[in-house]
This record gives structure tokens, C-alpha cells and sequence, in this order.
């Protein structure tokens, strides 16, 4: 609908030979109009004698309009639809419904209106009531939050670097105690699974808002807030799975790319061996682990870098060149069934950290990689190269002195 419909290029065309200007050029297209009747059949073009004719184009979209309203007040807009979305995504989404509406109204009639579909929409919003809608007080939004009729105090750009930092702090809250998908497979619904979802992740982001400028307390809701901050959560850092349905059966309309490579798991965080693609991890983890053990990663060479994130990806790119070649030996199948980066998120929560690495700086594994680490590689105590030395001149001494006391009582 980018351009008005003409039916007839000759019958047309031949009409627009003679266009005579301002009122009199309507009163023409109203008479061609009206000799044509109902079998005026229009197809798309850009520049014809419409645009100068503004009484046409409006009567043309108060007669859509109408079809369009009345259909919505037959079948309304259902806003729980929105309930687990953004904002953007629910009036994105409402206008494509009205215009597929206004498109099929003006096919009934077999007429158009010169404009775009962003001018049809917009014409329709300003029409549109609350009948339009089927409520409820549950909905996340509010009808005229979906036709953006509410003055915003904050920008979209502005909501969505809010959403991004609010994610940021629930992957980081989550990193260390992650949400098992196991638990979501007994929700009957996809609608299901993700209210769970966030019931769970409610306490942190409560905690959060508050450290919101008031402007955005006042203009966010909660809801509005999980359903922002949803598509922009990190799955292999939330999630973890040691169940048996896929993410998507468990999410359905509502899985996000984000989470699709959350990686395989097995509860504790461990392995064992046997048949499939989980054998197949657990072979990988004992090679890495033999390779590793050799010459274990010391948590000092990652004190360079800016971020604990920076640092934590460095030290992801160490496993992964590991990962890499012992994928090669796998099958398609297998290689499909755990991608390169469920693979090398599985193998850091997996590995023994007193097997494969040590810690000669003076700085824990959690001041080196933040949240991003593995509870379990604090087990990997700091000693400091200097400390080392000293440590075993003590025990010398301390072996020293105890054979000789040792000696002395033979003789008493």
C-alpha cells in the first residue's frame, strides 16, 4: 500500500489527458470515479492526480476506517498476547494487524488511498477506542501504551540501554547459582514456562528497579521490565539443563535466541561416561583434563587484561583450542547435537580445577574473572611465587628440626 492502485492504464490513463487544475481536477476524478463504479480495479503507481485531491483520499479512509474499526470491535486485539514481549515488539505487531485490516478493507471495496503503510497506521491509531481491545488486569500493557498514545518520559533508546543493564546484572547474578530448565518440563504451557521464569528472576529484579532514576520507576512496570530485559538475558550464563526436553519445547513461541545454545549439563555439574553425546563429553573432558595437567592455565597470566569478562573469554579461548580439535574426530550428528560453545561451556563447569589449574598471583579466581568463574574454582588457592619459595624453605626447616627432635628422643 505504498502507492496508490490504478485499474486500467488505458481507461485511465486516458482520462488523466486532460487534468484541469485545483478544485475542478477533483470534481474530474471524482466523475471518473463514479463512471467507473464498483469494477474499478486499481493497481500501484506514484505520481497521478490523487494527491491534489485530499476530499478523495479522505473519504477513501474514512470508508476503510470504518470496515476496520468494526471489525476490530468484532474480533479485538487480544493485549495478553503481549504479556512476555516487549513494547516495541506489541506495537510493531499492532500495526501490522491494522494494516493487513485496512488492506483487506479497501480490497473489499476495490479502492485506495494514496500513502504509505506508517500513514495508514497512524491514521488508524487515532481512530481506535477501547473496544478495540480485549483487556484484562493481568495485561503488561495498557491499550493506549500499545498505539503509543502515553507521553513517554523516557526515550525507546533510553529504555532499551536500561533493559540492557538491568540483563547484564541478572547474568551475573545467575552465573554462579544458574535456573536448571529440569524444572521448567512439568509447565504444561509454553505461557506457563515463562511465568515461571519470571517468578524466579522477580526477587533480583525487584532489587534492581530500585536502583532506577524515579522517572523510569514511575514509567516501568515490573512486568514491563522482565518482558524488556527477556530477550537480552545470556542463556548459557542463566541456564543450565539437566533435563530432557529441548529449550524450545519447554519455551515454544516464546524461546529467544539467546537461549538456544545452552549448554548440555548433567546435575553437580559433573559427567560420566557411557553411550551418545554424553559419552562423548566425558571423553573430551578426560583429554583435556590429561592435556591440562601437564602444564595447568595459572589464573596469573589473565591479570593483563581490562574486565573480568575479557579475562574470562580468554581463558574460554584456551579451552576452546582444545575443544576445536577434538571435535574434528566427531560425526556430523555429534557435532550438531553440542555445538563449540555448549562444548566449551560444558567442559569449564566440568573440569577439577585442582587438576588443570593454579594460581600464582596474589588474587583470587572470583577478583580475576567476577561473576563469570565457576564457584568452585575459588578451591584453586593464591600462592604467590615468592610465597611458594618461602613455603618450602618452612618446610624444610620444619622437616629439619622435627627429624632432629626425633633423633634426641631415641637417645633419651
Amino acid at each position: 500500500m505504498e502507492s496508490v492502485k490504478r485499474a486500467s492504464v488505458d481507461r485511465l490513463g486516458n482520462a488523466s489527458l486532460c487534468r484541469p487544475p485545483g478544485f475542478f481536477r477533483c470534481i474530474s476524478m471524482w466523475l471518473v470515479a463514479l463512471a467507473l463504479g464498483e469494477q474499478l480495479v486499481f493497481s500501484r503507481f506514484d505520481s497521478v492526480g490523487a494527491v491534489d485531491c485530499p476530499q478523495l483520499q479522505e473519504s477513501v479512509k474514512l470508508l476503510a476506517a470504518n470496515k476496520v474499526l468494526e471489525s476490530l470491535r468484532r474480533e479485538p486485539i487480544s493485549l495478553s498476547a503481549f504479556n512476555y514481549t516487549t513494547l516495541e515488539f506489541a506495537q510493531s505487531t499492532t500495526n501490522l494487524i491494522l494494516a493487513k485490516e485496512m488492506d483487506n478493507a479497501l480490497r473489499e471495496h476495490s479502492k485506495s488511498f494514496l500513502g504509505s503503510d506508517d500513514q495508514c497506521t497512524a491514521f488508524l491509531r487515532r481512530l481506535l477506542t477501547a473496544n478495540c481491545f480485549k483487556t484484562s488486569p493481568d495485561d503488561t500493557y495498557s491499550w493506549q501504551q500499545v498505539v503509543d498514545r502515553v507521553p513517554m518520559l523516557l526515550s525507546y533508546y533510553e529504555r532499551e540501554l536500561l533493559f540492557e543493564a538491568t540483563a547484564e546484572e541478572i547474568d551475573l547474578e545467575f552465573r554462579r547459582n544458574k535456573i536448571d530448565l529440569k524444572t521448567f518440563e512439568s509447565t504444561k504451557t509454553a505461557e506457563e514456562a515463562v511465568q515461571l521464569l519470571f517468578d524466579k528472576l522477580t526477587p533480583v529484579v525487584e532489587e534492581l528497579m530500585k536502583k532506577w532514576p524515579e522517572e523510569a520507576i514511575r514509567e516501568i512496570s515490573l512486568k514491563q521490565c522482565l518482558a524488556g530485559v527477556k530477550p537480552l538475558l545470556v542463556g548459557r550464563m542463566v541456564f543450565q539443563h539437566t533435563g530432557t526436553k529441548t529449550v524450545s519445547e519447554i519455551f515454544g513461541p516464546y524461546l529467544e535466541p539467546n537461549w538456544m545454545d545452552v549448554p548440555l549439563a548433567k546435575p553437580q555439574n559433573t559427567l560420566t561416561s557411557g553411550s551418545g553425546i554424553y559419552g562423548r563429553l566425558y571423553q573430551m573432558q578426560d583429554e583435556i583434563t590429561a592435556a591440562l595437567s601437564k602444564k595447568k592455565i595459572d589464573f596469573k597470566s589473565f591479570l593483563k587484561y581490562q574486565s573480568p569478562q575479557e579475562a574470562f573469554q580468554r581463558l574460554r579461548g584456551r579451552i576452546r583450542r582444545h575443544v576445536v580439535q577434538l571435535r574434528e574426530k566427531w560425526t556430523p550428528y555429534e557435532r550438531a547435537a553440542a555445538t563449540e560453545d555448549g562444548c566449551v561451556d560444558v567442559i569449564l563447569a566440568t573440569l577439577d580445577p585442582a587438576k588443570v589449574f593454579t594460581n600464582t598471583s596474589d588474587k583470587t579466581a572470583h577478583e580475576i574473572f567476577g561473576g563469570y568463574g565457576e564457584k568452585k574454582w575459588e578451591e584453586v588457592i593464591p600462592t604467590p611465587s615468592g610465597a611458594v619459595a618461602v613455603y618450602n624453605q618452612v618446610t624444610q626447616v620444619c622437616l629439619s628440626v622435627s627429624g632432629a627432635f626425633c633423633l634426641a628422643l631415641l637417645f633419651v
